[in-house]
C-alpha cells in the first residue's frame, strides 16, 4: 500500500469551524481521476469546492482508473501503482480541505458470462484490494449505484415480482462489503444509495420495501432525490417529513446522495438550477442529515443532454449561475437551524 501520508506537493487545508451547531456537511460529486491526465483537474476541483464551503466530495473509483487488470478466475485482481497514487493524492487533498471522502464502488466483476460465484468471488476480491488501500481515507463507502431499480451486476430493470428475493441477495452481497471495510477501518460508513426519481409517495414506497430488507446491511442510509419541478411543485415542501419518516423507521443515520438539477445547454435552465440550489440549501440545512451531495460539481460534456449536464460548472469549467450565487453564500456544511 502507498503512504498518502508521504504524498508530496499537498498544502495543509484551513481548519474546521462550523457556523453552526449539528453535523450535517454539504458537498458535491466530482474530483474524479479517469486517467492520469485529469489528475491536475481533480485537485483544482477540490479547491474550488472547498471555497463554496463543501464539506464532503463524492468520487467514484472503477477498475480502469486503479486496475492492472482483474486477473482470471484463478489469479487474482493487481492494483496498478501510479494509478492508485493519484487517487491518494485526490482523498489526501480532501481531507487538508477538510471534505470527508465519500467513496463510490459502482463498479464489479465485468465479466457477464461468470458465474455467479465466480462474479462473487472477484468482486469481492476487488474489495478488499480497494480497502486495503483506502479504507483509512475515507468516511463512506457507496457500494453500487441505485441498485434499487436496476440489478447491482446486469443493471436491467428488477420484475416487481422478483424485488424481494432480489433485495435479500443485494442485503447480502452489502454485508459482505462492510464486513470487508470494516475490517480495514472500523469507522468508516457503508451505505447504498437509492434511487430518487421523482420525489413522491411511490418513491418513498420503493425506498422502505427496499430498506426493510437491506438497512440492516448499511452504516447509513442513503437516497438520491430529484424533483419534478414541472409536474409538482408541492414536493419539496413534503420532503422533510420523508427524512424524518426514514430516520425513525430504521434508527439510522441518513444522507442524500444526490440532488440536483440538469442544465441542458441553455441559459434559462442555468438560471432555474441557481433558483433550486437556493430552495435546497434552505430546505435541507435544518434536516437531520449527516451528508447532501449536490449531482454534480461538473458537466460531463458540453451536450443538451440532461444526464451529461447537472454541474454548476461547465464541462470547460467555466462557472454557471449557480456557482456563483453559491460563491456569495458558501454552504451551511455544519447545521442545524436555518
Amino acid at each position: 500500500m502507498i503512504a498518502a501520508g508521504a504524498i508530496p506537493g499537498v498544502r495543509p487545508g484551513p481548519p474546521s469551524q462550523p457556523e453552526c451547531g449539528g453535523s450535517l456537511r454539504f458537498g458535491f460529486t466530482g474530483a474524479e481521476v479517469h486517467d492520469a491526465s485529469a489528475l491536475d483537474d481533480a485537485l483544482a476541483q477540490l479547491e474550488e469546492m472547498a471555497a463554496l464551503g463543501a464539506r464532503v466530495v463524492r468520487c467514484g473509483i472503477g477498475d480502469t482508473q486503479v486496475l492492472r487488470s482483474w486477473g482470471t478466475t484463478a489469479q487474482s485482481a493487481a492494483l496498478a501503482p501510479d494509478r492508485v497514487s493519484a487517487i491518494h493524492r485526490v482523498f489526501a487533498r480532501a481531507r487538508e480541505l477538510g471534505m470527508d471522502v465519500w467513496m463510490m464502488l459502482i463498479v464489479s466483476y465485468p465479466d457477464e458470462s461468470a458465474s455467479a460465484a465466480d462474479w462473487r468471488r472477484k468482486t469481492e476480491q476487488w474489495w478488499q484490494l480497494v480497502a486495503e488501500e483506502f479504507a483509512d481515507e475515507v468516511a463512506v463507502v457507496q457500494i453500487f449505484n441505485e441498485a434499487d431499480g436496476s440489478h447491482y451486476r446486469f443493471h436491467t430493470e428488477i420484475a416487481d415480482s422478483d424485488r424481494d428475493s432480489y433485495y435479500g441477495e443485494l442485503a447480502e452481497l452489502l454485508a459482505a462489503a462492510s464486513k470487508t471495510f470494516h475490517a480495514m477501518s472500523p469507522h468508516v460508513q457503508v451505505t447504498t444509495n437509492l434511487s430518487g426519481w421523482p420525489s413522491g409517495d411511490r418513491v418513498q414506497a420503493r425506498w422502505e420495501r427496499a430498506l426493510d430488507v437491506i438497512a440492516p446491511s448499511l452504516d447509513l442510509v442513503t437516497v438520491d432525490i430529484y424533483f419534478d419541478h414541472a409536474v409538482d411543485d408541492t414536493e419539496m415542501p413534503r420532503f422533510p417529513a420523508r427524512i424524518a419518516a426514514l430516520r425513525r423507521r430504521y434508527g439510522k443515520p441518513v444522507a442524500i446522495g444526490e440532488i440536483g438539477d440538469p442544465t441542458q445547454g441553455s441559459a434559462q435552465k442555468e438560471r432555474a438550477q441557481q433558483q433550486y440550489y437556493e430552495q435546497y440549501v434552505r430546505l435541507l440545512r435544518g434536516l437531520d442529515l449527516s451528508y447532501v451531495v449536490f449531482y454534480q460539481y461538473r458537466d460531463r460534456a458540453a451536450t443538451t443532454d440532461a444526464e451529461a449536464t447537472f454541474g454548476i460548472t461547465r464541462a470547460d469549467g467555466t462557472a454557471k449561475p449557480a456557482h456563483r450565487w453559491l460563491e456569495n453564500h458558501p454552504l451551511p456544511w455544519s447545521c442545524a437551524s436555518a
